[in-house]
Parts: C-alpha cells; structure tokens; sequence
C-alpha cells in the first residue's frame, strides 16, 4: 500500500473513531434529557400547567403534542387498495407493480464500511 493511501485511511479510522466517542456521548445527553423531560411534563400533568408558558431566559418551553404519520409501507399500501377494490389479484399485482418500480430505481450508495476482525481460536 503507498503512503498517500495509508495515511487517507489512518485519518479516515482516527475521524471515525471520533464520531463514535462523540456519538456516545450525545447519545447519552440525549438519554438524560429524554429523562428529564419526561419528569416535566409529569410535573405539568399532575400541577394542571398544560397551558403555561415557562420562560427560560431567551426561550420559552411549553408542553405541545404532535402527531406523527407512520412510513407509507406495503402493508398500507395493500390496506388502502384494499378500500377501493375488491379483487385480491388486481391489488396484488398492483402491489407487484409497484415493487418492480421500486427496484428499479434503487440508488447505489458506494462508502468504506469498518468491520471488526474476528479473532482466531488457538488450538
């Protein structure tokens, strides 16, 4: 291997091994907030403060819930099909078609991908 190679990928493991420790640690900020957010609106909940605005300074925390809609996935797709039309062939092969479609637009993604060394069993 030529040094211009070996000193890409030194630097290439040293910043992936940096995004990991990092994301370690934001995971766990991520882990403690969760928590912590968790006891405020517990405390909301039980002091009746559902409408209060708590202001921190240059922001303002109020308690708000919101609705995410799932993935559009095959299992919908097949459930809404299946208010439309009563045939289960003619929603099949509308899911068939649709699946055929798919794979032929999948994208290619080409990256390096690190694996951990398996370790040899001495016998």
């Amino acid at each position: 291997m030529n040094s211009e190679l070996t000193n890409y990928i030194k630097k290439w493991n040293a910043y992936d091994e940096k995004i990991s420790e990092l994301n370690k640690t934001i995971s766990k900020y991520r882990n403690e907030k969760q928590n912590l957010e968790d006891l405020i609106i517990n405390y909301i909940n039980n002091n009746n403060l559902e409408k209060t605005k708590i202001n921190i300074g240059t922001h303002t925390l109020i308690k708000r819930t919101t609705y995410n809609l799932p993935s559009i996935n095959k299992n919908i797709v097949e459930e809404a099909l299946k208010t439309i039309f009563n045939n289960e062939k003619t929603i099949q092969g509308i899911l068939l078609r649709i699946e055929k479609i798919r794979e032929k637009n999948r994208k290619e993604i080409t990256n390096i991908k690190k694996l951990k060394n398996k370790l040899k069993k001495n016998n």
